[in-house]
């Protein structure tokens, strides 16, 4: 017996070597991997694929198991089977902006820009940005998304001599790029500390969460080749799509 797909390509043969469940596990991942299966859709029931594809629940069921395990899945209780958004990955050594992570995972980069203004420097931003009182820092505020899904709700507070900076246009931009382009810095070396943390309201509206939902709070002071401050910045993570990798 075989099932076949709309374009009636074989997906499932009972007669093929390859067992059942690694038949149907490939063709769910190749939907997912090529948008049929959209990121954050619910899948049917176990009983509804089993009926569709003539095998058996249990069948259904290992092959949704071992999608979950490699990531493509993500499966809640009451809730049902649902495609996982793809996670952001990034070496938690490296010096890279949100945009070079997403691009180095095949992810499109985005961002929605909430606030940018130039305000006092209060006593954590003289301290990290080695400021004298009566100061200003620019303060950037934007949710970066990841193929157009929440991913971090970052708070960012540049050295106020970058202050040409309040002349760009900073929306659909890598930020980073434009401090490159306007005043020929990168990133040098940064200082990060990760603790968990629970989302507020605010938190949890711009990243679409519950309030109280759990996620990764990230404080970093990034500093150019001579070892003077860009920013510090002060990050809510989503733990669920974005991860940082330790060599």
């Amino acid at each position: 017996m075989s099932v076949k797909d709309e374009k009636n390509n074989v997906v499932l043969n009972d007669l093929s070597p390859i067992p059942l469940y690694m038949q149907l596990k490939k063709d769910i991942s190749e939907k997912i991997m090529n948008g049929t299966l959209p990121y954050g859709s619910k899948l049917p029931s176990e009983i509804e694929i089993a009926h569709q594809y003539g095998i058996s629940r249990n069948t259904v069921r290992t092959s949704l198991c071992k999608l979950a395990d490699e990531g493509f899945l993500v499966r809640k209780q009451g809730k049902g089977t649902f495609v996982r958004h793809r996670i952001v990955s990034e070496n938690i050594s490296t010096n890279i902006s949100f945009t070079e992570a997403c691009e180095a995972n095949d992810i499109v980069p985005d961002h929605k820009l909430l606030t940018f203004a130039l305000q006092p420097a209060d006593e954590l931003d003289i301290q990290e940005l080695k400021l004298k009182p009566g100061d200003k820092v620019i303060f950037i505020e934007r949710v970066l998304l990841g193929d157009n899904v929440p991913v971090i709700l970052d708070r960012m507070y540049l050295h106020p001599k970058y202050v040409s900076l309040m002349n760009e246009d900073l929306e659909g931009v890598s930020l980073y790029s434009t401090l490159s382009r306007l005043f020929g810095i990168t990133m040098h070396r940064s200082h990060k500390t990760i603790q968990l943390g629970y989302a507020d309201e605010r938190e949890a509206m711009y990243l679409q969460i519950k309030k109280g939902d759990p996620i990764l709070l990230m404080t970093e002071t990034i500093f150019d080749e001579n070892g003077d401050p860009i920013h510090h910045t002060k990050q809510t993570i989503l733990g669920d799509r974005y991860k940082y990798k330790v060599y």
